[in-house]
């Protein structure tokens, strides 16, 4: 199930972040199996994408020429016209087209070279940079992954405010592309060396609304933070 800011139930989750160039790549080169994809969904989804996969991706070539950054993430997220693409990039991220990230430890590669996430975030503003970027990092299933991000095709929605206003991660799932490996750690076993922690430098596809169940956690852990005594000592004992 999905949060959202509104009233208005939506089946799939809100977009937060895209990287639009890249978006329209991955989906033009892999149009055909994508369709095969929606072909074994259920009924429902089928209604949804029933204009087919060539429509989405000419309504979101279009919408790329005319919006870009925020406007375009506000139109995949609000504008009836373009529901679609945001249904496609929901399906696209839950297909086997996109390997779970522990596939990168286990040694398994992605047909599509493209990986899903889904854990905490922490955003944080870089200042080493020659223009002001956003720094995202994750770290799953023994993966730490890191990407600059522009901040202009970040939504401007409270989920992203709230993520921006803590050192705390924030709950997101998505899509990254593996740019470069960094360190790495191995463990001996009885078969030989076993790939234990991987760091990567990542280029993010598309960043994805946490479920309900994960924003409603870590809203119940920013309050517990906020209402902590403060003038507690180490052994736990109120001064």
């Amino acid at each position: 199930m999905e949060i959202d800011d509104g009233n208005y139930p939506r089946k799939h989750k809100l977009v937060m972040y895209t990287s639009s160039g890249l978006l329209d790549q991955y989906f033009n080169r892999y149009s055909d199996d994508i369709t095969k994809i929606i072909q074994r969904e259920s009924i429902s989804t089928t209604k949804e994408l029933g204009g087919g996969v060539g429509n989405i991706l000419v309504s979101l070539k279009g919408l790329i020429r005319k919006k870009s950054g925020k406007e375009l993430i506000k139109e995949i997220n609000l504008n009836d016209e373009h529901r679609q693409v945001r249904a496609l990039m929901n399906i696209f991220s839950s297909s086997n087209l996109v390997y779970p990230v522990e596939s990168l430890i286990q040694g398994e590669e992605s047909p599509t070279g493209l990986y899903k996430f889904d854990t905490n975030l922490q955003l944080a503003y870089t200042e080493n940079t020659e223009e002001k970027m956003i720094r995202a990092r994750g770290i799953e299933k023994n993966v730490d992954f890191s990407g600059l991000t522009s901040p202009d095709n970040w939504s401007s929605r409270s989920f992203v405010m709230s993520a921006l206003g803590t050192i705390d991660p924030f709950p997101f799932e998505g899509v990254f592309l593996p740019i470069e490996t960094g360190e790495t750690w191995y463990t001996e076993t009885e078969e030989g060396l076993e790939l234990e922690m991987l760091e990567l430098t990542v280029q993010f596809l598309f960043i994805l609304a946490p479920d309900t169940e994960d924003y409603i956690d870590w809203t119940s852990y920013q309050k517990l933070l906020r209402d902590h005594p403060k003038d507690i000592d180490q052994s736990g004992m109120e001064m």
